[in-house]
């Protein structure tokens, strides 16, 4: 068996042996995550300070949680006794907002299984519509179409919203924002008016105009370069601080509720994500979203831009009691957290200790805070997926307070296992690293796999990662710029994560869209921004106020690409199933020799094609009438031949192309025509000069001039 050979280690075991001080009162409960028991060891200690900053209070003095049950009745006859405020997301899920003080009264309920609420999520952060052919599937060169993601609602939950934009409006005084809500405040604001009022989220961020501006930006008042994919979907905008379960399940109702309200189907988008968890779909809001996506929500989640770091550690234990040491380099991030999931039911054990590489001693430090307070941990079994894990907090900056030499120091974890099983590990924290530091340790293998966390690795997200679509532009003062270290068109972005998952069966990626080098609205109130940047692309001005456009890359951007083309296919078709859509994506992807022919832990299936999914989308269920289409064809435009698209069943239907003499070179009649069909006309042997070609059907008569050069 491998060992640990320095003798300094032996004072991990006299460390880990004193007994819990006076000081420490409070009994973690293991209905709760670790951060929610991290948070009420803080108020026990009276640390109200730590206590206030780590965790979201309303003007009440109330947290907002997540609570997992059994029996949603008897939960909620409870609160109402309690007076806890509190919203139904799915038949075992509630969100609630009650003062501290309940806390244990509620997860005392026999029919609470679980309560949850501040794992906090990280954003992610005009050539994109050629490359995913949207440009054949709405307005674009030499092509005519009614998709633009009319009668669809795409919600965004993000943060960093310009509301009044010009690339969200249709008039001075009207919006396609049809609601608004900022989860610190006490509620949403709908209609234009109010909207365009409240400006911003008051947040000194661009993130989420931007991407608001990639899936449903216009070009009515807007850029008539940069505008989005589905321009002329409804937006419901919902602004999260932290991106906690509550704010993502509260927000998704809201969405839903616009929604069903205006009886269009909706899409969220969802740029952002964490590392924590068993990355196997199998956690709490994991599920949650599954059974929301069951009953019509879509949901687009960025892949992470975490490629470049090793965030994944695994070990395999080759006998009984077998040991190996993770060592994690803090970088002085503020808190870092520690998940490890087994392979199995069976518990592992896991010792945690600091340790001085300088001086190669373990710290003696007896308030050191994972020393006496177990309640910083969290190790049991997952009883979603059978699996055993072990979580931890390590807060730096407070933890560390009076250490000299902190960047000595590094958190360790002495974990041991069985035979035949392995471990899984996985890093949270800004600049926080896995790191081997030799001298004899037995180690894991790091490296920078499996890193697709929450909530894009839920089942029901289709997860999106990112390819190189531009890679210099010109600003305001017409300077070009460019990225340095890329090169390539099409290649996948140096940033991108990668899969796989901890789950064989749940394949992430899904598919991957343009994300280097979007340029979009952004939010002129962030302080990232000014009309002087090196970033800023565009101008424009409407009534006495500038507007701006931007560059930016991440899968951020690449998720909302896919968002809008979702809400295309699903004015197409507005009953389509995640699983339909899925199966849409899997059978329209782009295939070339960047992304190999079958799908991969880098690029899913592929990339993305808005047009050959639109017309999958068309023959799905056998949809006779498409509500919103504003006309009968599709018609695109390349280089040897025009593609007419039909978007409905038609009895019949007559192609006639005439020359600009009026002699007729074509006449062509088809019958009984399905949603989804295609009638190619080829250019051979037709010369150089302008065209007619004329499409009539059983209501209407589609004319299109098109020269041909």
């Amino acid at each position: 068996m491998k060992q640990i050979i320095f003798v300094s280690l032996f004072l991990l075991m006299s460390l880990m042996s004193y007994s819990q001080t006076s000081e420490n009162v409070y009994t973690p409960n293991t209905k709760y995550n670790v951060e929610l028991n991290q948070y009420l060891h803080h108020l026990s200690n009276k640390q109200t300070g730590i206590a206030s900053n780590a965790y979201k209070h309303d003007s009440d003095n109330k947290v907002s949680l997540v609570i997992y049950c059994n029996n949603r009745d008897a939960v909620e006859q409870a609160f109402n006794k309690m007076g806890i405020s509190s919203s139904r997301i799915t038949g075992t899920t509630l969100t609630a907002q009650m003062l501290p003080s309940q806390i244990e009264t509620v997860a005392n309920l026999e029919a609470v299984k679980r309560i949850t609420g501040m794992q906090h999520r990280q954003l992610h952060m005009d050539k994109a519509r050629t490359l995913t052919n949207t440009d054949d599937v709405h307005n674009g060169t030499q092509l005519e179409t009614p998709y633009t993601g009319r009668g669809v609602v795409i919600g965004i939950i993000d943060q960093g919203f310009q509301y009044d934009h010009p690339a969200f409006r249709v008039s001075n005084d009207s919006t396609r924002i049809t609601a608004i809500w900022n989860t610190a405040e006490k509620g949403p604001v709908y209609g234009s008016k109010r909207i365009i009022a409240a400006g911003n989220d008051g947040k000194n961020e661009s993130h989420a105009t931007h991407v608001t501006g990639i899936a449903a930006g216009d070009s009515t008042l807007g850029s008539k370069t940069f505008f989005g994919i589905a321009p002329d979907a409804h937006i419901v905008a919902i602004s999260s601080n932290d991106f906690t379960d509550d704010d993502i399940l509260n927000g998704i109702n809201l969405i839903k509720q616009v929604a069903t309200k205006l009886h269009e189907p909706f899409v969220v988008n969802m740029s952002f994500g964490s590392n924590y968890g068993s990355h196997d779909g199998s956690d709490d809001l994991d599920n949650t979203l599954d059974t929301l996506s069951k009953h019509g929500g879509i949901f687009v989640c960025s892949a992470g831009n975490d490629v470049s770091e090793k965030l994944h550690a695994a070990f395999d234990f080759k006998e009984d009691n077998d040991t190996c040491l993770i060592a994690v380099k803090h970088n002085s991030a503020d808190n870092v957290i520690l998940y490890i999931l087994s392979d199995d039911k069976q518990p592992i054990t896991v010792s945690p200790f600091f340790y001085n590489i300088s001086t190669k001693t373990v710290l003696q430090k007896t308030k050191l805070f994972w020393s006496f307070n177990d309640n910083e941990f969290e190790s049991q079994l997952n009883t979603n997926n059978k699996r055993y894990y072990y979580s931890a907090i390590m807060p730096v900056a407070n933890d560390l307070k009076g250490i000299t030499d902190t960047g000595n120091y590094y958190f360790m974890f002495k974990v041991t296992g069985h035979a035949g099983h392995h471990f899984d590990a996985f890093l949270v924290g800004n600049n926080a690293v896995f790191t081997s530091i030799g001298n004899g340790f037995v180690s894991p293998t790091y490296d920078n796999t499996m890193c697709i966390g929450s909530p894009a690795d839920t089942y029901s997200a289709i997860t999106v990662g990112s390819y190189n679509s531009r890679l210099s532009w010109q600003t305001l003062d017409s300077k070009t710029y460019s990225y340095s270290g890329e090169s390539v068109i099409g290649k996948l972005s140096s940033f991108s994560s990668i899969g796989p998952s901890t789950n064989p069966a749940i394949l992430k990626p899904t598919i991957c869209a343009p994300g280097m080098g979007i340029i979009s609205s952004i939010n002129k109130n962030s302080t990232e921004y000014s009309s002087t940047s090196n970033t800023v692309c565009e101008k424009l001005t409407l009534g006495n106020t500038d507007y701006y456009y931007g560059i930016m890359q991440g899968t951020s951007m690449s998720a909302p690409i896919v968002t809008g083309i979702i809400a295309l296919w699903l004015q197409a078709n507005p009953t389509l199933t995640h699983d339909q859509i899925l199966d849409i994506i899997q059978r329209s992807a782009i295939r070339d020799n960047f992304t190999g022919t079958t799908w991969n832990t880098s690029w899913g299936y592929g990339k993305i094609d808005a047009y050959t999914g639109l017309k999958l989308a068309l023959k799905i269920n056998g949809i006779n009438n498409i509500s919103n289409s504003a006309q009968p064809v599709t018609i695109k435009k390349s280089e040897n031949e025009w593609r007419i698209l039909f978007n409905n069943f038609e009895n019949f239907a007559n192609i006639c192309l005439f020359s600009s003499d009026g002699k007729m070179i074509l006449n062509h009649t088809l019958t009984h025509i399905n949603s989804g069909d295609e009638q190619v006309v080829p250019f051979s042997g037709l010369t150089s000069g302008l065209y007619l070609l004329k499409i009539k059907t059983q209501n209407t008569t589609t004319t299109r001039k098109v020269m041909i050069r």
